[in-house]
């Protein structure tokens, strides 16, 4: 049986200078399960399969299998081990091809999230940006600053951030003075992001502070202090998020720093 020479509407043709390029964002340890089939000479169908490992750094894992010449017609990306949501492990799988020293990439077969119940396929499959979707929620503890000191989160490499709330609580000391607290991002398409809290906060005081996205602000039960938060792009990779306080004494201090994000892989 001769072989089709190009691309084919039920598939690609692979030669014998075209590989497949796998490439991996992930915020899991986990392990993707790669497998698919190939035509070959006389209609014969190649099963082919290999895996890749991922650590929950978020940083790209790019990963080459080489195919037999013929006509790719199924590739498909599952996850093999592990426990993943959707957005938090992102895979493009490209058809590369080699000559004369020159790389090019021939197609896209898929990108996008996959998880426990949502596989990649390739051809019926589609392409999708990796800040598309809900995200995944995350939960994340931030860290307790120094007494005296404001509290300076930053969203991790390679990870887009839309916060949907933010919890701290400062106790303030017995030096008289008033505390009026601001949250604030870093530079965000130029401009800084700022949400101040309507309340001052006296001298020997516990507050508990919940910014949150699009409460309104009231002060509740055992001075917990709600603010509004509005919706807004998000954070970018590596860009703060942090309190500053007017008037904050040497001995105030801040604790219990809890930020609930929805979280997308940002490539």
């Amino acid at each position: 049986m001769a072989l089709p020479t190009q691309i084919s509407e039920v598939g690609k043709f692979v030669t014998d200078l075209d590989y497949l390029e796998l490439r991996a964002f992930s915020s899991r340890n986990c392990t993707l399960e790669y497998s698919g089939e190939v035509v070959i000479e006389d209609g014969v169908r190649v099963f082919q399969q290999t895996q890749q490992v991922l650590t929950g750094d978020r940083l790209l894992k790019t990963g080459t299998h080489k195919l037999p010449v013929g006509l790719l017609t199924h590739w498909q990306c599952r996850i093999f081990t592990g426990s993943v949501r959707v957005g938090q492990v992102f895979v493009k799988a490209n058809l590369v091809r080699v000559a004369n020293e020159i790389r090019t990439r021939r197609a896209v077969l898929f990108s996008g999230y996959p998880d426990q119940s949502t596989d990649l396929v390739f051809p019926w499959g589609s392409l999708q940006p990796s800040l598309s979707g809900f995200g995944a929620l995350r939960n994340v503890i931030g860290t307790m600053p120094a007494p005296g000191a404001e509290i300076v989160e930053i969203s991790p490499t390679n990870a887009h951030w839309r916060v949907v709330g933010f919890r701290a609580t400062l106790t303030t000391s017995a030096d008289v003075a008033d505390r009026e607290v601001t949250l604030q991002t870093g530079a965000l398409f130029g401009d800084k992001l700022i949400i101040p809290s309507p309340l001052v906060q006296k001298k020997s005081e516990v507050r508990m502070y919940h910014w949150m996205v699009n409460a309104p602000n009231y002060v509740g039960v055992g001075n917990h202090h709600v603010i509004f938060f509005p919706e807004y792009p998000g954070l970018a990779q590596q860009v703060t998020l942090q309190t500053h306080t007017e008037g904050l004494q040497a001995l105030d201090e801040w604790s219990d720093v809890e930020i609930n994000a929805r979280e997308w892989i940002e490539i």
